[in-house]
C-alpha cells in the first residue's frame, strides 16, 4: 500500500490540476503565474513533490480559488486509489501529447473524446 503522505500528495497535485484545468490554463500557465518553471508544476500536480503551504495559497489566488472551495474538492479525492503508481509511463506521454496542443478547442475536444471513452468502457476484442 503506498505512503498516506504521498497519497495527500497525489490528491493534493489532483486537485490542482482539475482547478488549473477549470480555468482552461496550461501548466505553462500556471507557472509563469507562480514564477516557475512547468516541470515544477507537474511535479506537484503528480504529486512527486510536496507542495509548501504559502506555494498552494499562491497557487490558489492565481487561479482564484478559494480555499474551501479547494479543500472541499480534496473531499471528493478522499477516494484517490492509493496503490496507484506515482508515474505512469503513458500517462506522462499522453499529457505531453495533451500539453503540446495550443488550441483551447482541440484540447476541449481532446477532454471529451477521453470522457466519451471512459463512458463506453474497454474495447471488446475479438481473436
Amino acid at each position: 500500500m503506498m505512503d498516506d503522505r504521498i497519497a495527500d500528495n497525489l490528491r493534493i497535485g489532483k486537485a490542482i490540476r482539475d482547478a488549473r484545468s477549470a480555468v482552461g490554463w496550461t501548466q505553462t500557465d500556471l507557472a509563469r503565474a507562480l514564477g516557475v518553471t512547468f516541470q515544477q508544476v507537474q511535479k506537484y500536480e503528480h504529486g512527486l513533490n510536496r507542495v509548501a503551504v504559502t506555494t498552494l495559497l499562491r497557487i490558489l489566488a492565481v487561479l482564484n480559488v478559494t480555499p474551501a472551495r479547494f479543500f472541499d474538492a480534496m473531499d471528493r479525492l478522499a477516494d484517490f486509489p492509493r496503490d496507484r503508481p506515482v508515474l505512469d509511463p503513458q500517462f506522462e506521454e499522453l499529457r505531453a501529447d495533451y500539453d503540446a496542443v495550443a488550441d483551447p478547442h482541440h484540447r476541449r475536444l481532446l477532454r471529451e473524446m477521453a470522457r466519451t471513452l471512459r463512458l463506453i468502457g474497454p474495447a471488446k476484442r475479438s481473436l
